[in-house]
């Protein structure tokens, strides 16, 4: 009961957060947009998008957390690039690498339902993937067949 309430707590953790990009968005955006050049759909249209990720994200599925994670990277990187051309307000952007580091965090991908990968040292060993705790044979013994290492003693 207590690991279903935490990833409940995680996903709904993540939920805020974007939630909160979406209001500050519309706070910051729409007194500064000028209603002639278009700037005023743009913002309502940044935050119908950031509103669809919150309901995306409700769902708690591996795939809504990567949708979430590539928007949210895509984003910083268009903020990174507006901010190094000459560009003065980077608070999306900062916003946007809050939530993506949230999302990257072990503990939040775990909740979401995605499993930590596998490392190729770990499969070319033969180690067992799902236990952590595997200890690989020691160097200098090799497999006998049945399923000890070391030597024969026959």
């Amino acid at each position: 009961m207590a690991i279903v309430r935490r990833r409940y707590r995680l996903v709904r953790l993540a939920t805020t957060l974007v939630l909160a990009q979406a209001c500050m968005a519309a706070l910051t955006g729409l007194p500064y947009a000028r209603r002639g050049d278009g700037t005023v759909p743009g913002v309502l249209a940044l935050v119908l998008m950031l509103l669809v990720l919150v309901v995306l994200l409700r769902t708690g599925t591996p795939a809504a957390r990567n949708t979430v994670l590539l928007v949210e990277t895509v984003a910083f990187l268009i903020g990174a690039g507006i901010f190094v051309s000459g560009g003065r307000w980077v608070g999306g952007t900062t916003f946007a690498g809050v939530v993506a580091g949230v999302l990257l965090h072990p503990a939040v991908a775990a909740a979401f339902g995605v499993s930590r990968p596998v490392s190729a040292d770990r499969r070319r060993l033969g180690w067992p993937i799902g236990d952590r705790r595997a200890v690989p044979p020691r160097p200098g013994r090799y497999d006998r067949g049945d399923g000890r290492h070391g030597p024969s003693r026959d």
